[in-house]
């Protein structure tokens, strides 16, 4: 069975027309100008044995000119970044999606939250993984790049801070086109049963 889109265009399409002051408030309590959302490095898994980037030097850089958002994958992630201003560490569950819709722009080590962010028409940089969901997102043109090291993710970072919405895409016409596959999941249990 195939069908046109990605596993994560049902949710994310909820959340197209989501008000982004009102989101921004709800997690850090105001609205700043500029807000980046970074996901961490995914370091305990077996997928990422040995893989480390220097991604505090890079925060630093970036919270002088943004307001960042990290939303770690492991309790210890709180230290690494504790002391660097304007930086705010999301430590209780948070919907991803949701946070995402209120970035300008949002780095992630790959993975369901940087295709979240390219579907919702989010500059996204993804610096671990380039996997073939991601590179049809990109191919399809979405607002999503693979940048290996942080000199170039924070040479382009600069450039989306400046203007976001010189680089934000519409995709609500796109994402009408892309089938549900959770319709198509359960009309292919309702047939061979």
């Amino acid at each position: 069975m195939v069908y046109k889109g990605t596993e994560e265009v049902p949710w994310v399409r909820d959340y197209l027309d989501k008000n982004v002051e009102h989101i921004r408030k709800k997690y850090l309590g105001f609205n700043p100008e500029r807000l980046t959302v970074i996901r961490t490095t995914e370091y305990y898994a077996s997928y990422s044995y040995g893989v480390r980037y220097d991604l505090k030097n890079f925060v630093k850089k970036l919270s002088e000119i943004s307001t960042v958002v990290i939303i770690p994958r492991y309790g210890d992630e709180k230290e690494r970044f504790k002391g660097i201003n304007n930086v705010y560490i999301l430590d209780k569950t948070v919907l991803g999606v949701e946070i995402i819709r209120a970035a300008d722009l949002v780095v992630s080590s790959g993975g369901t939250m940087a295709r979240e962010a390219a579907l919702l028409g989010i500059p996204t940089f993804s610096y671990h993984f380039r996997d073939d969901i991601l590179k049809y997102l990109m191919g399809e043109g979405y607002p999503v790049r693979y940048l290996p090291n942080f000199e170039l993710i924070w040479k382009y970072s600069k450039e989306v801070i400046k203007d976001p919405e010189k680089y934000r895409m519409d995709t609500s016409d796109r994402l009408k086109q892309y089938d549900n596959h959770i319709d198509i999941i359960v009309e292919e249990i309702n047939r061979l049963i």
